[in-house]
């Protein structure tokens, strides 16, 4: 009798083992899917620490995901399926893991944070962002992209793409004083709107190794140099790189510890600063969320048709 050696006769041990499978599936499935229907709109008055808090809401999510996994492996009769499922629960278990590692540190990354997103004023001096706040950010959204691409759900963004006038946005590194024509905004206006979502990521992933010093806007390369670069010496004719860089500097800058852009009450003015950082930031939220979502439904897909591939072929054998 194929089916006594696991637990008595007729296969019982077996099918209780993939009905305990299949209910752990649909617990995690609805579960995680219930923690994240909450709309996350940005507003004009979003703090910082507002945005890493639901990033972190949303990698506890994750966590209760990963932890229904888990039981799954300490059930009763879990040995039965583990030769052929194992390798997938566990790798799954190991993706979701990363995620949740990702968004606590974006979350800390932004505590105490209490300032806005949208923080420019009527007319105030660029301020730098913390350079450990940049570094907390850029580590946790690179683990969210590496575990994607783990299990082939990374959103294959661009890091460089091109735009014309790039250089244009120096000014809003600078003092109020120096932002003396409406080039810079409009610069970072185009950046953010060349630049998706994934382009945004793409260029945060490409400065996980960046370790400098804030240095002058007019030397920036990349979007950590963007984040952390100092009020001193924006020039409109200086900074060049591209979309994906400026945009994923903004980004960072905007939901960084003190991060701050320079306003002009003519030419840059505090409303029309406020909607490129609220845009590019929603942007970002928006991909990593994405991103998330993607993987866990891929994690879950791959554990559900692993369970009913053996279900099928094991039950028959019984």
């Amino acid at each position: 009798k194929g089916g006594e050696g696991a637990s008595g006769g007729d296969g019982r041990g077996l099918n209780e083992v993939i009905s305990s499978a299949r209910q752990v599936f649909l617990e995690t499935f609805l579960s995680f899917s219930d923690l994240l229907k909450g709309a996350f709109g940005l507003t004009s008055d979003t703090t910082k620490e507002a945005v890493g808090k639901r990033l972190g809401k949303i990698g506890e999510a994750v966590n209760v995901a990963k932890s229904k996994l888990e039981s799954l492996k300490i059930t009763d009769n879990y040995n039965v399926i583990k030769t052929k499922a194992d390798g997938i629960i566990t790798k799954s278990i190991n993706t979701l893991e990363k995620m949740v590692n990702g968004a606590t540190k974006i979350r800390d990354a932004t505590g105490s944070a209490v300032d806005k997103v949208a923080n420019a004023g009527s007319a105030g001096d660029a301020v730098q962002a913390d350079i450990e706040s940049v570094k907390g950010l850029i580590a946790g959204i690179n683990l969210i992209c590496e575990a994607a691409k783990d299990v082939g759900t990374g959103s294959n963004g661009n890091a460089n793409k091109a735009i014309t006038d790039s250089k244009e946005i120096g000014n809003l590194f600078n003092q109020t004083a120096n932002t003396n024509d409406s080039k810079a905004l409009d610069g970072a206006g185009r950046a953010v709107s060349a630049a998706s979502g994934s382009d945004i990521l793409a260029a945060i992933e490409a400065v996980k190794d960046q370790n400098n010093v804030a240095g002058n806007i007019d030397a920036a390369k990349n979007a950590y140099d963007i984040a952390i670069s100092n009020k001193s010496n924006g020039n409109a004719t200086h900074v060049q790189t591209n979309a994906s860089a400026i945009a994923a500097g903004l980004a960072l800058r905007a939901m960084a510890k003190s991060g701050k852009l320079a306003t002009h009450a003519t030419n840059a003015p505090g409303e029309a600063v406020n909607a490129v950082l609220i845009g590019v930031v929603g942007k970002t939220v928006n991909e990593i969320v994405s991103t998330i979502r993607r993987t866990v439904d891929k994690c879950l897909k791959d554990i559900n048709d692993c369970i009913k591939e053996n279900s099928s072929s094991d039950l028959k054998s019984t």
